[in-house]
């Protein structure tokens, strides 16, 4: 997901703070039969809810007035929650015994889009052009959701639509596309793969589809004229992806996935559902051309963290969907670029760099909170940067301890225990069983504790002095460029403290995690001293001057080739002033 507003964060606070009571549900099974065709909202839910020990369970507040609601055929009630007020309601049916429960809900009227965490912001689309149902936030859910945690349903979502207008909702092409001869349009979709979070789309524009090489396609509605190149362009990319991350992770379980413009107030650039990426129509614009292919690769993601696999823990459950989806995003992208004749691993480096300058640039060191400091969740601002990119560049750096095949296998096995099934614990357990040893230590200290290792370099005696400020064991990847033209590859396990490795010659240009393999801060000991042979000279003014233009992203996603170990005067750019203090240190 790319969050732009804290209104994800505040549903995940207020489904943790529901009432332990719903300990014993389980919704198995949903069948939606939602009509978009007018002004007025008509939603019938039929559901299989195993019940044990309780006669009421805790639901989202709903879109729309409930016009009719049974359990096993016979009346029951909603009530409004004591805390929440109507933006959680108690499903109570006290006469129905222990499950299964048969559920059969009717919401009817024109449905108040508004969201109720911000007002600034809307939970739905309904207009005659679009019409578009966002998953249930408090208040304004269209299907049933119980808030004691984790629990995917299958069934399926029936849309009634304008016959003119696409549509799309639960898992791949519709199974039944008519037109019944009452001036509208049925698609009946399936929820064949478990899931527990929901969209519905129907919007007016053009339709076309991207061949994927295994036999998928890509399908997406351009709402505009000006929206189509970008949103093709989107499609090309998921459709190379797509491949990518079915090797990594394994096969979607459906042949069709959508990409799914959303106009108003879309409170994401992007949310990505089970097989169906939503975007805001904003990222289709000329300013945001940077980010609308890299986002949508990031969402196709999701299908797999957060879809197939999802977290079943409080604590750290952004760190296992976003922080994955975003390292995911990034090396599909970087072997995607590779097959397509482009350098690749520049590509990668890009998105990796990107998201660690992000970090160590944006984030207030005295506000820094750790990945799993559950606090996190409280502050917006400090949860992006520290999960998203924060997060995925420690991801990065356990590919690179462990090697990346180890930490495939390790990630494969990790969506193998699917929804409810990602924690931390599983992490460690599935690196250590791929072959990858005990990461426990490199867990501590990247997601227990704040902030980032400090690393000053410098070369002395034939060798590479390397101090590591912070409680660290680090895996540095070194290369050492010498006079005669020759590259050295080797890497430093080092430690907090004094660290060293030999080098032999003495060389003319080092190289200290040259593809950001973490989130660090390379500093020369040698002030100016930016290509650490321990001496400033022509060399250092040759790598500032070929890295100036390079300044702090002013966007989130922007890369700009910004490395603060050139930033000489720490301004924020690489320039000529950086230049006049190397020359005159």
């Amino acid at each position: 997901m790319i969050a732009t507003t804290p209104r994800s964060l505040t549903m995940v606070l207020l489904l943790a703070a529901a009432p332990a009571a719903a300990a014993g549900i389980d919704v198995v099974t949903q069948d939606l039969a939602v009509d978009m065709s007018t002004s007025v909202l008509r939603v019938e839910i039929d559901a299989v809810v195993e019940v044990e020990g309780y006669d009421s369970f805790p639901i989202y507040g709903l879109i729309a007035p409930a016009l009719e609601l049974r359990v096993n055929g016979a009346p029951a009630t909603l009530r409004a929650d004591d805390d929440y007020g109507a933006l959680v309601q108690w499903l109570e049916a006290p006469d129905a015994g222990e499950g299964p429960w048969s559920v059969h809900v009717v919401l009817e009227g024109t449905p108040s889009c508004r969201s109720q965490l911000n007002p600034a912001l809307d939970a739905c689309t309904f207009t005659s052009d679009e019409r578009v149902l966002l998953p249930g936030e408090p208040g304004a859910a269209w299907y049933l959701m119980n808030l004691s945690g984790t629990d995917p349903f299958t069934g399926s979502v029936t849309l009634r639509t304008d016959p003119e207008l696409h549509a799309a909702a639960g898992q791949g092409a519709p199974l039944v596309d008519e037109e019944p001869g009452d001036g509208s349009r049925v698609r009946r979709f399936a929820i064949d793969t478990p899931t527990e979070t929901l969209g519905a789309w129907a919007r007016r524009g053009t339709a076309f589809e991207v061949d994927v090489a295994s036999g998928k396609r890509v399908v997406v509605a351009a709402p505009s004229e000006a929206a189509a190149e970008p949103l093709q362009r989107t499609a090309l990319t998921m459709a190379r992806v797509l491949p990518r991350y079915e090797a990594l992770f394994g096969a979607l379980p459906f042949d069709e996935v959508h990409v799914l413009p959303v106009s108003g107030r879309f409170p994401f650039g992007g949310m990505g559902l089970l097989g169906n990426v939503l975007l805001g129509d904003f990222i289709t614009w000329p300013d945001f051309d940077y980010l609308i292919v890299q986002g949508a690769a990031h969402e196709l993601a999701h299908s797999w963290w957060g879809g197939l696999a999802s977290s079943g823990e409080y604590v750290g459950g952004g760190f296992l969907q976003e922080a994955f989806a975003e390292y995911s995003a990034w090396r599909a992208l970087g072997e995607t670029a590779a097959e397509n004749g482009e350098d690749g691993a520049a590509v990668r480096l890009a998105g990796v760099r990107m998201n660690a300058v992000w970090y160590l640039t944006q984030t207030d060191p005295a506000a820094e909170l750790a990945i799993l400091d559950e606090e996190l969740y409280d502050q917006q601002d400090v949860y992006v940067l520290v999960t998203y990119h924060k997060g995925s560049v420690v991801l990065r750096a356990l590919e690179e301890k462990v090697g990346q095949e180890v930490f495939s296998a390790a990630l494969a096995g990790m969506i193998a225990r699917g929804p409810s099934g990602l924690s931390v614990d599983v992490l460690v357990e599935e690196v250590a069983a791929a072959g990858g040893g005990d990461i426990t230590g490199d867990v501590d200290q990247w997601l227990r504790q704040p902030g980032h290792p400090v690393l000053r370099a410098g070369v002395s005696e034939g060798a590479l002095s390397l101090e590591v400020e912070g409680d660290y064991q680090l895996h540095v990847p070194v290369r050492a460029h010498f006079a005669d033209g020759t590259v050295q590859e080797s890497s430093l396990e080092a430690s907090s403290g004094d660290n060293a490795l030999a080098l032999g010659a003495r060389p003319v240009l080092v190289e200290v995690d040259p593809h950001w393999t973490m989130p660090r801060v390379v500093t020369p000991t040698v002030p100016g001293d930016v290509s650490l042979d321990g001496r400033v000279d022509a060399v250092d003014l040759m790598e500032v001057a070929l890295r100036a233009g390079g300044r702090v992203p002013d966007e989130r996603r922007r890369d700009g080739a910004y490395d603060p170990l050139y930033d000489v005067t720490a301004d924020g750019a690489i320039d000529e002033e950086d230049l006049a203090a190397v020359r005159e240190p």
